[in-house]
């Protein structure tokens, strides 16, 4: 009786460790705010096969952009877009790396996309 009980203690910890990995594998949805004034969170670390959605929350249209100002870098699965207030953009970024991000409009308001394994 306390082989079987032990038998199947190991097995919920080993379906318990399996579980948790599958889950951490599973893409998950990010999202960055604008409020006009600053990206929320202004670095955002995701995995490889995360989206993200940009939420433009302010008053104004902004033009998200990847890379520096005057240098926007091509970062494949972003495009360059025009978010109008209250509304979103998603992508998937589909490489790894740490990109920064701005709005075009508003060339100053900076923030760092991190792509990691």
């Amino acid at each position: 009786m306390m082989k079987n009980a032990l038998f199947f203690f190991v097995l919920g910890i080993i379906t318990g460790v399996m579980a948790v990995e599958l889950f951490s594998q599973i893409p998950k949805r990010h999202t960055i705010f604008y409020d006009g004034l600053m990206f929320s969170p202004e670095l955002l670390v995701i995995r490889f096969g995360d989206s993200v959605t940009v939420y433009n929350n302010s008053t104004k249209a902004m033009e998200v952009a990847a890379g520096k100002h005057e240098n926007h870098k091509n970062l494949q699965g972003f495009e360059e877009k025009i978010v109008k207030p209250e509304t979103t953009y998603t992508f998937t970024p589909l490489e790894k790396g740490a990109f920064d991000f701005h709005d075009h409009l508003n060339p100053k308001k900076l923030g760092i996309l991190a792509i990691d394994e």
